[in-house]
């Protein structure tokens, strides 16, 4: 009787640990990546071009003027201030949903101790 009390209180230690372990990367997961990155990842859309960079890229680029004036198909994932470390890996998790043609990375930030 004793080890089957030691039991359930076990189990059920473990199931609230796990509950508030959910809880907890729920509220400290960057919400704001998930909302701006949804349609990227929910779409069937190629693309023929990705750019990536910081806001330099991000502000100065617009993908609806390349497809109005020569037809190319862009994605913009550039974010602010990011530096050439994180461009890498958003690019990297990036083309395992989609394999554009061309890659144009900013370095603007590539020489930047971060």
């Amino acid at each position: 009787m004793k080890f089957a009390k030691r039991c359930c209180a076990f189990l059920i230690t473990i199931g609230i640990s796990l509950y508030i372990f959910g809880m907890i990367i729920h509220i400290l997961s960057n919400k704001e990546s998930q909302y701006r990155y949804t349609d990227f990842y929910s779409a069937d859309e190629t693309y023929d071009v990705f750019l990536c960079g910081s806001s330099h890229m991000l502000n100065s680029v617009l993908p609806m003027e390349l497809w109005e004036r020569y037809g190319i198909t862009a994605y913009n994932i550039a974010n602010p201030t990011e530096a050439l470390p994180t461009s890498y890996w958003v690019l990297k998790n990036a083309l395992d949903y989609k394999k554009p043609k061309i890659v144009i990375v900013e370095m603007f930030f590539a020489g930047d101790e971060k």
